[in-house]
């Protein structure tokens, strides 16, 4: 949890990396499931689409994935993207996509003696190359980057932009609850800026999985633009599937000028090598039309084994709550065991280091209080008492040696009695002996010792 607070910190509160704006440019989402969410897809990381709205959602794919999708809007206005994703060793995912914004056919107007006349024609676009890693740095923590190129052509006017995107991504309750997060348009070169800085906070909730049999619900909220002095928007998605092969959609958009409610539909089906899925997606943009969106997606092996990774998470988690339980038991070397092995999974995953680290330390304090509790069996207090205040320098707020603290003081005191006792017998003082043997038998009631001085005594 402290390395997801640290990002968060890091993603909203470096300013001075914001790239201003003038105009906007591409802002038409990617893939027909996004959209027809709502675009509420900040903490949702379950396809390449993630390459858009958040990169670190890449990582969790663990089969290589592509996709293309087109949309034709009014006028002749068309816009398509095609997406590549590859998962790599260790939790490294990389990404390719390209976007393209195409304005259609636009005169050329020149001014003449005569007013005006048309010199031919010019076709306005905009595009993205985005170049995305991924990685996972805890088994349910995944950071992610775009470096993006966005370039803007208009007749003689052409312009470039070199950005990033930083975004993260956490799941809770076993993978139900996502709440992801992305810093999108982060300025790299100080150029005379037209993309806005969007900053999205996302949470995703699946309502149902694995309780009624082979249906699930899925619920996302976006919230985007939310610490800047912009319009603030606020986007949430819905997504019922069927035996995972047929998916219907809805969406809805809050503070969005065009556009707010969307529909849309998915299938998947396997092909040969591939398994490709088929989304749709409907938008009213109401004076300005309708338009109807399509994107083809397939994934296929690529990289390390599916059933790998998730086996090495499960029996990572797996290991790590056994620790936990071994722990909670006080069965230190069975805890160390299972954290072990949960280390050699994911050797630098910090939560299990400390747990060793812990148990490791726990072991020395025991085995120091044993051979305390020895050499007091053996009645050499001294030896005992200074090992104790070795241990107690070194672990000075540890509850289990400071709890023998007063089991040192009740036997040095036991002993300081029994002593007396056996001078004052020495000497002849029965009753002073007798007296002194009754206080010790208070500290030990069973004592041997005691119990065989006073019956000495009394022969």
């Amino acid at each position: 949890m402290r390395i997801f607070v640290i990002i968060l910190i890091i993603i909203y509160f470096c300013p001075f990396l914001y790239s201003d704006y003038n105009i906007d440019t591409i802002s038409m989402g990617a893939g027909a499931r996004p959209l027809s969410m709502g675009e509420a897809y900040s903490s949702i990381g379950e396809d390449l689409y993630s390459l858009y709205y958040n990169p670190s959602g890449i990582t969790y794919l663990d089969r290589g994935e592509f996709g293309i999708h087109f949309s034709r809007y009014y006028q002749d206005i068309n816009y398509g993207t095609i997406s590549l994703v590859l998962p790599f060793k260790d939790n490294f995912h990389c990404g390719l996509s390209y976007y393209k914004l195409n304005y259609g056919d636009i005169s050329i107007v020149e001014n003449t003696v005569d007013g005006y006349s048309i010199n031919g024609k010019t076709s306005p676009s905009d595009q993205i190359f985005i170049l995305s890693i991924g990685k996972m740095i805890y088994y349910d923590i995944a950071v992610g980057m775009n470096i993006k190129i966005i370039n803007q052509n208009i007749y003689n006017y052409n312009q470039s932009e070199y950005l990033l995107d930083i975004g993260i991504i956490r799941k809770f309750f076993k993978s139900r609850l996502s709440i992801g997060t992305v810093l999108k348009n982060i300025n790299i070169i100080n150029n005379d800026n037209f993309i806005p800085v969007d900053i999205n906070i996302g949470a995703s909730y699946y309502i149902l999985k694995n309780y009624l049999s082979h249906h699930s619900l899925l619920a996302s909220i976006d919230m985007k633009n939310i610490l800047l002095n912009v319009d603030k928007e606020y986007n949430f998605g819905i997504e019922y599937s069927i035996y995972n092969k047929i998916y219907l959609r809805g969406g809805y958009k809050i503070g969005c000028d065009l556009g707010n409610l969307t529909h849309g539909a998915g299938v998947k089906w396997p092909f040969f090598l591939f398994e490709l899925r088929l989304d749709y997606v409907f938008i009213n943009f109401s004076d300005l039309g309708l338009t109807h969106n399509f994107s083809l997606s397939g994934s296929f092996d690529f990289g390390p084994k599916p059933s790998k990774i998730r086996t090495q998470k499960k029996l990572f988690k797996f290991h790590y709550n056994q620790g936990n339980l071994y722990l909670g038991e006080e069965k230190y070397d069975l805890a160390l065991e299972q954290y072990l092995k949960a280390k050699n999974l994911y050797p630098e995953d910090k939560k299990v280091i400390h747990k060793i680290i812990y148990i490791e330390m726990k072991q020395e304090i025991n085995s120091i209080i044993n051979r305390i509790q020895n050499l007091i069996k053996e009645k050499n207090i001294n030896d005992a008492s200074d090992l104790y205040i070795e241990i107690l320098n070194k672990y000075p707020n540890d509850e289990s040696i400071l709890e023998l603290n007063s089991i040192l003081e009740k036997e040095i005191k036991f002993l300081n009695l029994i002593n007396r006792a056996k001078y004052y017998l020495k000497i002849g003082e029965k009753e002073l002996a007798e007296i002194e043997i009754k206080e010790a038998l208070k500290i030990y009631p069973k004592s041997n010792d005691a119990l065989q001085l006073l019956e000495s005594m009394r022969k």
